[in-house]
């Protein structure tokens, strides 16, 4: 699955070595490198594709700020810029998007490129009006992750204002064509009359959980198995958590929903993964989900917080919170909040009595909890 985007200039005094004084006019490109990286680092990726209109200093600039913070042995399949087309690198970047986003490998993509060299007249290129005007094309879109408008930039724009980056930007774009994405641009400078621009684009933790369970059903429907948990788990995947896993017909109806209120397994991944499966085939109020189905359903995950004690049913919120009922010999039923046609605290608890096959005569305790949810 594709887990990060980074976009990277690469010039080659960015390196301290070969920078030497230089460097400290970049001091905000270096930095947010160095941030982003670390994001890269924090996203569990397991394997990187780089693509660079240069060779030597396209790779080895973004691959040195890399190999700080990441495995030496990690792979990286470099793609080298050989099309003059930008709407071929787009298209490219999407069938590079799909391919990996059934894999169970954590990808990121690294797009290698500066941006107009035409900034300043002391610059090794000269000025040229274009540049500018053509950098802040670029950026604006790149902060809406707007693809359509970098390639309907005025080809005289493009030309005049001569870029390097942009079929690499497009690349990185196409790859994360439909994906719930956080896109940032770290930085943005041009001293030397080159503009550097660096940017991370995160996809979105709900696109990552809902990712990981249907690659869980996938793989068992597959192999039978369970599959294994990501190498490399950030601190947000490591955590202990209850989670329970929906999956939906298109039309909205449920086709299996199973989970835990108190963690079971060794992480949040692991919760996840183990009620992903048991939701596609252990429900019994549904047969087992058929492989060639499993694409037409929407999944949601919902991560359960702490469940706390509540006497009191007027504080009890149908649209925030789930609830716990349990009666004094452990019988239980869980509800969780923000159902369609559940708009009463009273009806979370008459609904959860009849799951738990609790009488409306007996003492129980209530908890609420609160959730996170994810959805496809």
């Amino acid at each position: 699955m594709l887990v990060f985007g980074l976009i990277s200039p690469h010039p080659p005094l960015i390196i301290p070595e070969i920078g030497g004084e230089d460097i400290k006019k970049v001091r905000k490109t270096t930095a947010a490198l160095e941030r982003a990286v670390g994001e890269l680092a924090e996203a569990g990726v397991e394997e990187l594709i780089v693509i660079s209109p240069h060779e030597d200093h396209g790779f080895e600039v973004p691959e040195y700020y890399l190999r700080r913070r990441l495995s030496g042995e990690m792979p990286v399949e470099e793609i080298l810029v050989t099309e003059d087309s930008y709407q071929y690198y787009f298209d490219y970047g999407r069938e590079v998007g799909a391919r990996v986003r059934g894999e169970k490998t954590r990808y990121g993509i690294v797009a290698s490129g500066d941006l107009s060299h035409v900034l300043r007249a002391d610059g090794p290129y000269g000025f040229k009006a274009a540049g500018p005007v053509l950098d802040e094309l670029i950026v604006a879109a790149v902060r809406r992750r707007d693809a359509p408008a970098l390639l309907a930039i005025d080809p005289v724009t493009l030309n005049e204002g001569a870029e390097c980056g942009l079929r690499s930007i497009l690349f990185l774009l196409g790859a994360l064509e439909g994906v719930d994405v956080r896109t940032e641009v770290l930085s943005y400078e041009g001293p030397f009359g080159v503009g550097y621009m660096v940017a991370t684009l995160a996809v979105e933790e709900a696109a990552r959980i809902t990712a990981l369970a249907r690659e869980a059903i996938g793989h068992y429907l597959e192999t039978g198995e369970v599959m294994a948990a990501p190498k490399d788990l950030d601190g947000g995947w490591r955590r202990r958590a209850g989670a329970f896993v929906s999956l939906h017909e298109a039309d909205g109806e449920l086709r299996g929903c199973i989970g835990t209120v108190a963690s079971a397994k060794r992480s949040l991944a692991e919760e996840v993964m183990a009620n992903a499966v048991a939701a596609a085939t252990q429900d019994p109020r549904f047969g087992a989900v058929r492989a060639e189905e499993l694409g037409d359903l929407k999944i949601s995950v919902d991560v359960l917080g702490a469940a706390v004690v509540e006497r009191d049913v007027a504080r009890l919120d149908p649209k925030r919170y789930g609830i716990i009922v349990t009666s004094g010999d452990g019988r239980q039923g869980v509800l969780l909040p923000d159902l369609e046609g559940v708009d009463s605290a009273e009806e979370q608890i008459r609904i959860c009595r009849e799951k738990g096959g609790i009488g409306l005569d007996e003492v129980v305790e209530i908890r609420r909890f609160e959730v996170e949810r994810f959805e496809e």
